[in-house]
């Protein structure tokens, strides 16, 4: 793949990448380079769109692509186009030919004729009117309406003068149904683009404030089973102490000693067990109960050791060699 580097100056003398000649007024700047093709938004970038741009070097002839930036909010309206590298690279490129497969009906020898008035068939522009897409969606079609009356031929070959001006406009029209209502409005007046960012301002601000009240419900809710967590294990160390007797233990006393540790460990599992996700009830005493029964056959499985049984481990486990 054949590249080259040219700087930022010699970029900007050539009129790169938005001050191009025109092909058909190419004679009269032979300082700058001439645009083929330009493709917006053929890339995202966190704050900015990339662009590819085809044009003709003034130097040498040859034809390249580039690509450049631009901002996509207000706020970044003055990115750099080439996104503050000191060097710019180009893509050495040529036209090629692509073959275009289409379906018509069984016998049909040439393309359908255009609907005498196919945009009230359409689907309609929505969103504000100042927007890019708005204003690339009214040029495509305005040049899609003038291909549709193209006039005298002027070639010599009527049906292939027919073909591709059918063609070139169901390609405009194709491409003006593609836009987006999601970019920054470029607006006709300083006024539009205003009202467009106050009204951005004030929904980030409601945004904000509401997700500060949340956090700090969060916070309260958590302090309150922290301390609930803190006081049910200061009660079950009191009635441990006092106990004169061994306590007898309930699923109630299983629930409670689950529900403090979980708070401790795994807070967002607590939350999940507290209130289910599906169903919204709690679900502690479900689980209690099931742990209860696990407890309940892992004491039945086993017995206490005695004395002489404990002893009997200790020196089995010193007599094992170590590392």
């Amino acid at each position: 793949m054949s590249t080259r580097t040219i700087t930022r100056e010699q970029a900007a003398d050539w009129g790169l990448p938005n001050d191009l000649a025109d092909p058909a007024d190419d004679p009269n700047h032979p300082s700058l380079a001439v645009e083929f093709h330009r493709a917006e938004d053929t890339g995202r970038r966190r704050w900015a769109s990339e662009n590819d741009l085809v044009f003709r070097a003034p130097d040498d002839g040859r034809t390249y692509r580039v690509t450049y930036f631009r901002g996509l909010t207000e706020t970044q309206y003055d990115h750099d186009v080439w996104n503050d590298e000191r060097a710019i690279e180009l893509t050495e490129v040529e036209e090629v030919s692509v073959p275009v497969v289409e379906w018509h009906r069984v016998g049909d020898k040439t393309p359908p004729a255009e609907p005498e008035d196919d945009t009230a068939s359409a689907p309609a522009p929505t969103g504000d009117v100042f927007t890019e897409a708005a204003i690339r969606r009214s040029a495509y079609l305005d040049a899609a309406n003038a291909l549709a009356d193209p006039g005298p031929n002027t070639c010599g070959c009527l049906g292939c003068a027919e073909c591709a001006l059918h063609r070139a406009s169901q390609d405009l029209r194709r491409l003006a149904d593609h836009y987006t209502t999601a970019e920054q409005p470029l607006g006709l007046t300083w006024e539009a683009r205003a009202d467009h960012a106050v009204r951005l301002y004030a929904r980030t601000a409601i945004e904000l404030e509401d997700a500060k009240a949340e956090a700090a419900r969060l916070r309260a809710e958590r302090a309150t089973l922290i301390e609930q967590r803190d006081r049910i294990a200061d009660d079950t160390i009191k009635a441990l102490a006092t106990a004169e007797e061994p306590q007898t233990v309930t699923v109630a006393h299983v629930e409670a000693a689950l529900r403090a540790w979980l708070t401790d460990f795994d807070y967002d599992q607590h939350k999940a067990l507290q209130c289910g996700e599906d169903d919204g009830q709690d679900h502690y005493p479900d689980e209690a109960a099931e742990f209860f029964q696990c407890l309940i056959q892992a004491a039945g499985n086993s017995r206490p050791l005695s004395p002489e049984d404990q002893a009997a481990e200790t020196l089995a486990a010193a007599d094992e060699p170590t590392g």
